[in-house]
């Protein structure tokens, strides 16, 4: 637990320009090739190839490796469903606070059906909304200012709807005047990605990425760094054409559709992730006890050990802790275990006021018995 209960406090970062999120490109979504090609009359000079044909295709290559890439880590990770009578479940999270946010429950949720194991519905399709987030995000998220045509052509390519009208007032007009005269620079790489709420027909998703951020302008010329969660919402049109439909920092990404205990081991994740950040000088030893209850080995080592130090430092600095899920998603499944996405506040109460720090955790959460606990909390870096 070298990460929890106390992480280190920094200012969270401040969006860039765009709708809800910071603009920057890179190219855009797949766009269908010609079905079929007009036979060539006769030998002639080739046909130009423009730089809006070389970065289209460019991008369908580079999105088709995604898609491969990805699907091999789920159908490795993911078990699809055993059965037919196992129809697609959405999960509600009986922890919730009605807000989005995990409520402070008690520890280990305990399944007596925990034979299914925890399944994610229709692993091959999410790969799909996946692929596209990684591109797309970055088709909106990555520009520089002494290219900003280019940016905003490959963030029309990857958006739709309001959020495209959006994006497109963010990068023209005034707006772009001011980029160039600050002379931004925005890049942005996506380190983590899990699939959220998927609807009905299976034409939208939603996906929580976890992404660093690298800023600079006439002022900084050196980037500087700063973590940023991002929640997407991807449409796919036609067969293959996915595209962002919203994005939005630090958004809820929902619950994933698939068994009963996937949704059992997104709650106990979900949860220990609050319990793990929550301590208060009044019942610290209480609250420690609920921490240990969900928790299971390295965790329950790292949180015991621990304990004494994060006491200490609560008596001394007259302070107490609270912890709240922002957001999750989820990874893997595979049976007995889970991989997980949580974006996490944690806040530290004193005498002097409240301070925020947002934290992102990849969570593991093993079944053993019909219990889910969590046996990893790893923080990503804040830089």
């Amino acid at each position: 637990m070298s990460d929890v209960p106390s992480p280190e406090r920094r200012p969270r970062p401040r969006p860039t320009p765009g709708a809800d999120v910071p603009v920057n490109p890179a190219p855009g979504p797949a766009s269908n090739p010609a079905a079929n090609p007009a036979p060539e009359p006769a030998p002639a000079d080739p046909a130009p190839v423009t730089r809006a044909t070389r970065r289209k295709a460019a991008k369908r290559a580079d999105q088709q490796a995604r898609l491969r890439r990805l699907r091999m880590i789920m159908i490795v990770g993911l078990v699809v469903a055993v059965a037919a009578g196992a129809a697609s479940v959405l999960i509600a999270f009986s922890g919730d606070d009605g807000n989005g946010r995990a409520g402070r429950t008690g520890a280990a949720t305990t399944s007596a059906a925990a034979a299914a194991g925890a399944v994610l519905l229709d692993a091959d399709g999410l790969t799909a909304f996946l692929a596209a987030a990684t591109a797309d995000v970055g088709a909106v998220t990555t520009y520089d200012y002494r290219r900003l045509d280019d940016a905003l052509q490959a963030g029309l390519d990857a958006t739709t709807g309001a959020y495209r009208t959006a994006f497109q007032a963010a990068m023209s007009g005034a707006a772009a005047a001011t980029t160039k005269a600050d002379q931004v620079v925005h890049e942005f790489q996506v380190l983590d990605l899990g699939i959220g709420a998927v609807n009905a027909a299976r034409t939208q998703a939603k996906v929580l990425i976890f992404g660093r951020q690298l800023s600079s302008d006439r002022t900084h010329p050196q980037p500087q760094a700063s973590m940023v969660t991002l929640c997407a919402t991807i449409v796919r049109q036609g067969t293959d054409r996915y595209l962002i439909s919203a994005l939005v920092q630090d958004g809820d990404a929902g619950a994933p559709v698939g068994s009963p205990e996937l949704g059992r081991a997104v709650e106990a994740g979900r949860a220990e992730v609050v319990n793990a950040l929550t301590y208060t000088r009044a019942q610290f030893d209480a609250d420690l006890r609920r921490a240990l209850a969900g928790a299971t080995d390295p965790l329950r080592t790292q949180l015991a050990d621990q304990a004494p130090d994060t006491k200490r430092a609560m008596a001394k600095g007259s302070y107490d802790l609270t912890g709240v899920v922002v957001s999750s998603a989820v990874k893997s499944a595979a049976g007995s275990t889970v991989e997980l996405m949580v974006a996490a506040e944690s806040t530290r109460v004193g005498s002097g006021g409240s301070d925020v720090t947002a934290i992102r955790y990849e969570v593991t959460v093993d079944e053993a018995a019909g219990t889910w606990r969590v046996s990893q909390l790893r923080s990503l870096p804040n830089q």
